[in-house]
C-alpha cells in the first residue's frame, strides 16, 4: 500500500474505511505517532477498530459537517 511509502513523510491520516481487516494498518500508525482519522459509513465500523481505545479518530460519514466541502464559501457573520 501506498502508506507504507509515506510513512516518513505523511503525520496525518485520513482513511475513508470502517473495515476491521484495516485495524493492523491503525495500530501501526497509532504505534508510529501518526494521527488516524477514519471516516466510516453509519453502521459499518467493524468490530476490531472499536477495540482500539487510544490513537484514531472516528466519525461517521453522514455525521461530518458539510459546510466543511463547500467550495468557496466565505464566512457567516453571527453579529456582534
Amino acid at each position: 500500500m501506498d502508506v507504507y511509502r509515506c510513512l516518513q513523510t505523511i503525520d496525518t491520516y485520513i482513511l475513508f474505511s470502517g473495515d476491521g481487516d484495516f485495524a493492523p494498518l491503525y495500530n501501526l500508525l497509532i504505534r508510529l505517532k501518526k494521527q488516524v482519522i477514519i471516516i466510516f459509513a453509519h453502521g459499518h465500523l467493524g468490530k476490531e477498530i472499536y477495540q482500539i481505545k487510544q490513537g484514531i479518530f472516528t466519525k461517521a460519514v453522514d455525521k461530518l459537517n458539510m459546510d466543511l466541502f463547500r467550495k468557496n464559501t466565505p464566512p457567516v457573520s453571527r453579529g456582534a
